[in-house]
């Protein structure tokens, strides 16, 4: 067999997926549905009285977007801890590549968008609801969503987020054979605490006397007169430096937990 990418044999290998798991798909969309529309009723309609704000709803969208999507990318290689699903998989006549890609499109791709859907769906179904049987005729008001606010600028870089939580789950998924949401959790808290702790003591070690600003970009600070902190001295990053480094913060994340997937996946056996 060819290792290289074949797009016949992708396609082959999604509809195989598809063919064998459309039933647990169908099932998860109405689960994703009915979640979704408990979520929004209580949270977004019960518990607001009289100013329904959009930008909760997107709220709401982000917070299950990540719950639901974790528990789905670590269900990603499930099918590696029976030794026969497994053995079956793994000596299918496709590459690591094809099946890295067939795996990140159901578990990451398709699941964003029919989630995006139910989303959408759900929301234009309680919006309309709520302006015709809440706000009509009484005091209460719908605020709809300001794009050029907050919710404009935290979406992109959530969604960026999402994308690199997901990639990580998936390669939990091929570690660990069981509990691969809980070990993964585990595994993510301890490396985020120990990143969090290095970070802090280095610059405990390298900059005692300065002052940590962040913005736009990465500043520190050194003040000379403690009676006027309008008077400082600073030190920043140049602006391709620190654009490239943003760059490399948001977008890197996914490409390297998913190149490592995909060394797992080829040394993989069962």
């Amino acid at each position: 067999m060819n290792a290289i990418l074949s797009f016949q044999r992708l396609s082959g290998l999604i509809r195989k997926q598809w063919i064998e798991n459309n039933r647990f798909y169908l099932a998860a969309s109405l689960a994703l549905f009915g979640l979704l529309s408990l979520a929004v009723i209580i949270f977004w309609i019960l518990m607001n009285r009289s100013r329904f704000e959009e930008k909760d709803l997107y709220f709401i969208y982000l917070t299950g977007l990540f719950l639901a999507g974790t528990i789905f990318a670590s269900m990603g290689f499930i099918h590696l801890g029976n030794k026969e699903k497994g053995m079956s998989w793994l000596t299918f006549p496709a590459s690591h590549t094809e099946k890295l890609i067939t795996v990140f499109f159901y578990h990451s791709v398709l699941f964003f968008l029919v989630y995006s859907a139910c989303f959408l769906l759900v929301k234009w179904l309680v919006v309309a609801f709520v302006k015709n049987y809440y706000i009509a005729g009484s005091q209460d008001r719908f605020v709809p969503v300001n794009w050029n606010g907050e919710l404009g600028t935290i979406l992109p870089v959530m969604l960026i987020a999402f994308l690199a939580i997901q990639s990580l789950y998936l390669l939990g998924s091929l570690y660990f054979k069981q509990y691969s949401f809980i070990k993964t959790t585990l595994v993510m808290i301890c490396l985020a605490g120990m990143y969090i702790f290095l970070v802090a003591k280095a610059y405990q070690v390298f900059f005692p006397d300065m002052g940590l600003q962040l913005g736009n970009n990465i500043e520190l600070r050194r003040h000379h007169d403690p009676a006027n902190f309008a008077i400082y001295q600073s030190y920043s990053l140049g602006p391709i430096v620190a654009n490239t480094l943003e760059l490399l913060l948001k977008w890197a994340w996914a490409p390297v937990f998913l190149l490592i997937t995909w060394f797992r996946l080829g040394e993989k056996e069962i």
